[in-house]
């Protein structure tokens, strides 16, 4: 089975979803203090702590507040007619992020993706408790352990593809057989063009470092640009009208 693995922010969709969670609880200041916390070295710990530090910000929010949320989320360009595409074309997609699983559910849901895996808050009395489920929490690591497990027990590495938009994607993209970095996060983007950069002066350390993670960089956000590396002589070609990518890593 041809397995692909979406991350969601950036990525399914063009907004962060806690931002438009926070934007409809009046807690947007307070996210944004929360994730100033985040950046390109935080660890596994740290991620977790930051995680279980949003299910608290977002204590005692309504199960349909949650839903909503998932339902105002605007999706990302071409994210309907790709992922209908892939399905045509006998892909299996698999939304996986480190998120909330019940605005993921819905995001998901709206995509007619019938697979996902999300942090899931704990829900009592309708009201979310500041707490995720006592399952272990998709991270770093975990995220990348779990598409080991899913790849292991249903397909072949080769097989498998994943998409995402951050580092937190990295230990993802050791898992499969391609792995494409879609519209990079602003972080990535310097980052990518500083080892560009310097490859050309010489100093080539740094962009192998990169590739070897990365076989595709698409810099654009549209979905749409996917469909040419996964289904290159596929009849539904005629469906895609984008411009070309801008950067090709192989």
């Amino acid at each position: 089975m041809n397995l692909i693995f979406f991350d969601m922010d950036g990525v399914l969709i063009p907004k962060l979803h806690l931002l438009q969670l926070a934007e409809m609880t009046a807690k947007a200041n307070e996210l944004s203090e929360i994730l100033k916390k985040v950046s390109a070295g935080t660890n596994e710990k740290g991620l977790e702590k930051i995680i279980k530090e949003i299910a608290n910000l977002f204590a005692h929010t309504s199960e349909p507040l949650l839903e909503e949320a998932g339902k105002r989320l605007p999706l990302m360009k071409g994210a309907v007619e790709t992922i209908k595409i892939l399905k045509k074309i006998e892909y299996h997609p698999i939304l996986i992020t480190s998120g909330i699983e019940q605005v993921a559910r819905v995001v998901a849901r709206r995509l007619e993706i019938t697979e996902w895996y999300a942090n899931t808050l704990e829900i009592k009395d309708g009201k979310t408790t500041g707490h995720f489920h006592a399952s272990p929490l998709l991270t770093l690591q975990s995220k990348g352990d779990l598409v080991q497990k899913i790849v292991t027990h249903r397909s072949s590495k080769k097989e498998c593809i994943a998409v995402g938009n951050d580092v937190n994607d990295w230990l993802m993209f050791c898992q499969v057989g391609i792995s494409i970095l879609f519209n990079p996060s602003p972080y990535l983007g310097k980052h990518l063009q500083w080892c560009l950069d310097n490859g050309e002066k010489g100093f080539k350390k740094e962009f192998i470092e990169f590739s070897k993670y990365v076989n595709y960089i698409i810099k654009e956000p549209d979905l749409r640009l996917l469909l040419p590396f996964l289904a290159p002589v596929s009849p539904h070609s005629a469906e895609i009208n984008s411009e070309p990518i801008d950067i090709t890593i192989k």
